[in-house]
């Protein structure tokens, strides 16, 4: 974890993303399938956000998923909201900057599920998809099957 004193690594990684003098809390966050760099970000005022920060030659595609991702949440979907996207690193890299997504892994929710379950939950993982939509529409998936196993037990237990 990276507390006001940031090591010139991460301070180069983040130059030029608007708002990032506000940041108090950096943590690098090693989860995930993608090849991306994942910061967890606290600002000043508390706010708390994911930073991705991918090569530049990423740009393209990145700009394509953040796009899906906008649309996603838009409808209703229960995904991260994108904050902001652009360069950064001296047009090195982009980013994204979305809103912190509180939840579980999909790694770690997984095997608690049921083999149908999991089938359902994994098989947009073989369709062509962005990692960031199949990881959104996954955590999604697991959330609706836990609440309504809770809601399941409560009406159970209230016959």
């Amino acid at each position: 974890m990276y507390e006001r004193g940031k090591s010139m690594k991460e301070l180069f990684c983040m130059s030029g993303i608007p708002g990032s003098d506000t940041f108090v809390k950096i943590e690098p966050i090693n989860k995930g399938f993608s090849r991306d760099k994942k910061y967890y970000i606290e600002t000043a005022d508390g706010r708390r956000m994911l930073l991705r920060v991918t090569d530049i030659s990423e740009f393209d595609r990145k700009k394509a998923e953040n796009k899906m991702m906008e649309r996603a949440y838009a409808s209703g979907v229960l995904t991260p909201q994108l904050l902001n996207f652009g360069l950064c690193n001296d047009g090195q890299a982009c980013y994204s900057l979305l809103d912190w997504f509180d939840g579980e892994d999909v790694e770690e929710a997984l095997p608690r599920l049921s083999e149908s379950e999991q089938y359902f939950i994994m098989l947009p993982c073989n369709e062509n998809r962005s990692p960031a939509l199949r990881s959104s529409y996954q955590q999604t998936i697991i959330y609706i099957i836990f609440l309504l196993r809770e809601q399941n037990s409560n009406f159970t237990s209230q016959s």
